[in-house]
């Protein structure tokens, strides 16, 4: 009897087993869970049965790893299950503890002698592959949300409904000209100098749709893989963890999550600034210099990035000549776009930084402020009203990162990488550290800048284990934060589709020549039209040609109010659907 116990019972293979084992069995009873059906009675036997399968497995074959390996399935299946059926409780502390399971029992299967990630190593070919593959991965399930978004009525005027109308007056005279951004006719450029849009003009004219819009910055952020793999293959690093990286991007959720509020000019940053650092590194300054004209382009704004490379190659390259003229052109372009914002347009949304821009720092300048109180901007960092949203984007931001965000010894001037993260957090301005929003799309470069630089410096041993931990990390994150909204817009437009091309044929029913003034989530439907305002802030009487008003419940009071309005000026129904949309015509002049 001992004997075969022994034979049957090794350490530590048999409690990986046993872990194993209690894994799946959790695993089970949680899908149970869902369905009312318990069985706790049952558990240990579950258990119990399991383990003595996995037992008998271990013995037939001849592999001695198959105990670390069905401990790291089952641990990451529990961890998926977890992330599945208990998302609406939306608790962090869980997903950490898993994270935290599922790196413990991934690294005893990492630790072989072979230094490689994969058993096989991976072709140039097949790593191109898989990072293509990444790519369009991304692009399907972002281009699908955010298309989706649009389908269902669910994306709004600010900001979707101002792009479609820029766009259609673009493709018309050329001219960046929106009305129902500011409730009036003006240049978009005069709020954000934005002419990168320029670069998606051509494929809107080719298909005049507000879904272009969504599909082209779901390529636009895919696009960022290409430089990514330059990057990692300049740093030598193998072609599997070179795919290791495409596949953490392409699950990144503060990059996925970023779309959820529709295009936005941002998007071109993430792979600009990847471009940025590439043609760097391999010392082609000419197109270096290009890329960061077009950096510029994309946003008044985007000149700090600019600037915080330079000072990361001023500092940490001891790189003058290089630096030197893109910090001074990013100074002198901010400046100047600065200028023209305030001379000529509705002036730079500084408002998000007032407290930054208030107090000390007005009289001694930020420089004069940090040296003499640099508790002062910790002060706004740390502030309590925000500093729960602030630790949690930080968290979503950085823990599918993990350790290879540490720097090896010696390297300590990477950390400069990281100066971008201060934008989002000295602001109180809540979407600044919310991933669900663009506004992290200009940091998220610069982190995996420093991943690829820290990974290959790294031993092989660490990068191997910790770029697996990244990628699980990530994928189990984005399980929780992405697909539910993938799985939300898709539910939600099966369920009522009948609905939305009902809605979409009573639209249609509106004159494309006539000025109309709408319910927010209708007017990106009828903004291919000069003039189009929304309800909610086109304030006075009704003036325009149309008036198209969403009464469904969320939007029924305000409809209602600006009906009676309409009524009252002599405005006509042309059109009611209970419970749907409501148009009224102006009275004839």
């Amino acid at each position: 009897m001992r004997g075969l116990l022994n034979r049957f019972i090794t350490f530590p293979e048999s409690p990986m087993r046993l872990l194993a084992s209690w894994f799946l069995s959790c695993a089970i009873f949680e899908i149970l869970r869902s369905r009312t059906i318990l069985l706790s009675w049952g558990f240990l036997l579950l258990t119990l049965g399991i383990f003595v399968l996995f037992t008998v497995v271990q013995h037939l074959l001849p592999k001695q790893r198959f105990s670390a390996a069905a401990l790291a399935v089952c641990t990451v299946l529990y961890a998926v299950i977890l992330v599945i059926f208990r998302t609406a409780t939306d608790s962090f502390a869980l997903v950490a503890l898993i994270v935290f399971a599922v790196g413990i029992v991934l690294f005893p299967l990492m630790r072989r002698e072979q230094h490689s990630l994969l058993p096989r190593p991976l072709s140039r070919g097949l790593c191109i592959g898989l990072c293509i593959g990444a790519a369009v991965w991304f692009a399907l399930v972002i281009g699908s949300t955010t298309c989706l978004r649009y389908l269902t009525f669910s994306a709004p005027n600010y900001d979707f409904g101002i792009f479609c109308n820029m766009f259609h007056n673009m493709s018309k005279t050329g001219l960046p000209i929106v009305t129902c951004e500011r409730d009036a006719v003006l240049s978009h450029f005069a709020v954000h100098i934005s002419p990168i849009y320029y670069v998606i003009l051509p494929f809107y004219m080719l298909a005049p749709s507000p879904l272009t819009l969504q599909i082209a910055q779901a390529v636009v952020l895919a696009s960022g893989v290409w430089p990514l793999y330059k990057l990692a293959r300049h740093y030598q690093l193998s072609h599997a963890a070179t795919a290791a990286v495409a596949f953490l991007y392409a699950l990144y959720p503060a990059l996925s999550n970023g779309c959820n509020y529709d295009i936005h000019e941002n998007c071109f940053l993430v792979p600009l600034l990847l471009w940025l650092f590439v043609c760097y590194e391999k010392q082609r300054y000419g197109f270096m210099a290009l890329a960061a004209v077009l950096i510029l382009s994309v946003k008044e704004d985007a000149a700090v990035y600019v600037a915080f490379f330079a000072i990361y190659v001023l500092l940490a390259r001891r790189d003058p000549r290089r630096a030197l003229p893109l910090l001074l052109g990013a100074a002198a372009y901010f400046a100047t776009a600065i200028w023209l914002l305030k001379t000529f347009g509705e002036g730079a949304m500084f408002g998000r930084y007032e407290d930054l821009l208030s107090g000390s720092v007005i009289t001694d300048g930020l420089l004069g402020t940090l040296l003499r109180d640099p508790a002062y901007f910790l002060e706004l960092i740390v502030k309590p009203a925000n500093l729960s949203k602030k630790l949690i984007w930080l968290y979503e931001l950085l823990l599918p990162l993990g350790a290879l965000l540490w720097t090896p010894r010696g390297k300590w001037s990477r950390f400069l990488l990281l100066l971008p993260l201060l934008l989002n957090l000295l602001t109180q301005y809540v979407y600044q550290f919310d991933i669900n929003f663009q506004y992290s799309f200009g940091t998220l470069p610069f982190l995996f800048y420093l991943l690829i630089q820290n990974a290959a410096d790294s031993p092989p041993r660490f990068r191997r284990e910790h770029l697996v931990f990244s990628a699980v990390t990530a994928g189990l994150l984005y399980v929780m934060l992405v697909l539910p909204s993938f799985a939300h817009y898709t539910g939600g437009y099966l369920k009522q589709r009948d609905t939305f091309v009902q809605m979409e044929a009573i639209l249609d029913t509106v004159p494309d020549d006539v000025s109309v003034t709408a319910s927010t989530v209708l007017l990106p439907h009828l903004a291919q039209r000069a003039v189009i305002y929304e309800d909610v802030y086109h304030e006075g009487d009704p003036d325009t040609d149309y008036v198209v008003l969403d009464m469904r419940p969320a939007f029924l009071k305000q409809s209602t109010a600006y009906y009676v309005s309409c009524v009252n000026h002599g405005y006509t129904v042309v059109t009611e659907v209970e419970d749907l949309i409501t148009i009224l015509k102006a009275p004839e002049q």
